[in-house]
């Protein structure tokens, strides 16, 4: 037999022992001292759990994992479960989770397991993450959800998936599709669309998709979800009215005198408002110049009150009678004369408006104008007729002011010449005298020249 001389000194002088038991000793003290598994820390132990997790092996990752941390993150900050839901291992997925694993833990670029489920198209193992409670709106360090990562990867079975779970359990609220009318991604839109998403749902407030990309003046998103059957109601109208977005009207192809819940159309709104440019493109498009409002206002009566004298040029060029009558026979000039806008007399009467037309309760331009007191107008552009209704105003608002009006408008007022008239045959300014009921006005209207020196304008008003 043969036997190392070296080994039996060192068992001679016994420093084989003391060497070996020293050594014994001081790797026990470095077992003791050895750190649990910790978020960041890739010591020998936590990489074979890793390794375990991406292998998808159950039985060795059950042993390793009795000592470490059921969410411990390896140098990229992801999970065991990032791992696994990466790799698609559910029976690790379902392991891990009973065990206490958190869903919504984020890798250094912000991204759940959801989310590297999703990018990797990893079907089953979203599915479990969703019965799980995976919150599918979570954003990453882009601003991405699991479902834009989806989107990216073309994985449509994870994106259908998704938008499932979404119609389950995220109803009434802003969903996928809102955000991307919002953000102005119409090919994702379009994608989630083509995958059964709802096109007419809507948020919290009520808005639908279409309401959110009409708002941001997204026409590209706008024209996505029109193709895709998006429905056009009064809140959509409204929407493209507040924020002055023209360049929808040019869009919306569909029923353009559509009422929204005032009963307002689309360019009844536009005349009411004053929006020159949104009237322009709906009467181009088609919009009807004969819808009413409930009190039979008509676009021209609206665009007038309005002072829109751009509307007002454009639909009287159109054809529209300047004569045109509303609840209780009032024409357009009465709006004007009521509202004092005299920017818009001129402008009708020039375009045929007679001054001397009377409502159902015999009351004209005239008679609005001084009975409001609106005649404190800059007469210097109006014609010559126009100027004398004004100075017609301005003295019977004098005379009224005064507190010199009369009771008796039977009365006859005036005698002499041609000139006979009382309430009964009503004439336009001769009616406003009646409530004066004082010769020296009447007077007063000869001296100006009112009735002696305008025999046109007296034929013109029926005082023949």
């Amino acid at each position: 037999m043969f036997y190392d001389l070296e080994i039996i000194k060192q068992i001679w002088n016994g420093s084989f022992f003391n060497h070996s038991l020293f050594s014994t000793k001081e790797k026990v003290k470095q077992t003791q001292n050895l750190p649990a598994a910790k978020p960041k820390k890739d010591d020998s132990n936590a990489v074979s759990i890793f390794d375990a997790a991406a292998k998808g092996d159950l039985s060795d990752l059950a042993k390793v994992l009795k000592k470490n941390n059921i969410n411990a993150v390896n140098a990229s900050d992801k999970t065991l479960l990032h791992i696994a839901a990466a790799n698609g291992h559910v029976a690790i997925i379902e392991y891990l989770i009973n065990k206490g694993a958190k869903l919504d833990v984020k890798d250094k670029k912000g991204r759940t397991p959801m989310h590297r489920a999703a990018e990797k198209g990893q079907d089953d193992a979203v599915k479990v993450l969703l019965q799980a409670g995976a919150y599918i709106y979570s954003l990453d360090k882009e601003a991405k959800t699991p479902l834009h990562l989806a989107a990216q990867t073309h994985h449509t079975h994870i994106l259908k998936r998704i938008l499932k779970e979404e119609a389950r359990c995220y109803k009434d609220q802003q969903n996928f599709l809102h955000m991307a009318a919002l953000k102005d991604e119409s090919n994702l839109a379009q994608m989630l669309l083509k995958n059964g998403a709802p096109v007419d749902a809507k948020d919290e407030k009520g808005q639908t998709a279409l309401g959110y990309a009409i708002s941001q003046g997204f026409d590209k998103t706008v024209k996505v979800l029109l193709e895709a059957g998006a429905s056009i109601d009064s809140n959509i109208i409204d929407v493209a009215f507040n924020n002055n977005k023209q360049s929808i009207f040019t869009i919306l192809g569909t029923d353009i005198n559509a009422r929204n819940e005032m009963q307002y159309t689309p360019l009844l709104m536009a005349c009411e408002m004053g929006k020159t440019e949104i009237a322009e493109v709906l009467i181009a498009k088609g919009a009807s110049l004969e819808e009413r409002m409930p009190n039979s206002n008509t676009v021209l009566h609206l665009a007038v009150q309005a002072e829109a004298v751009s509307i007002t040029n454009l639909l009287l060029h159109k054809g529209m009678n300047a004569n045109i009558t509303s609840q209780g026979e009032q024409t357009p000039l009465h709006v004007a004369a009521f509202h004092n806008k005299g920017s818009i007399v001129d402008i009708l009467i020039n375009a045929g408006a007679k001054i001397n037309a009377v409502t159902k309760e015999l009351v004209t331009p005239l008679h609005v104008a001084s009975q409001r007191g609106n005649v404190d107008v800059d007469t210097t552009s109006f014609s010559s007729d126009v100027k004398i209704i004004y100075t017609w105003a301005w003295l019977i608002n004098m005379r009224i002011m005064k507190n010199e009006a009369g009771a008796n408008k039977n009365k006859l007022i005036f005698r002499g010449g041609k000139y006979r008239y009382t309430h009964k045959n009503i004439k336009p300014i001769v009616d406003l005298v009646c409530v004066a009921n004082s010769l020296d006005f009447i007077m007063n209207l000869m001296i100006f020249g009112v009735f002696l020196k305008r025999p046109n304008l007296e034929s013109q008003m029926g005082m023949n």
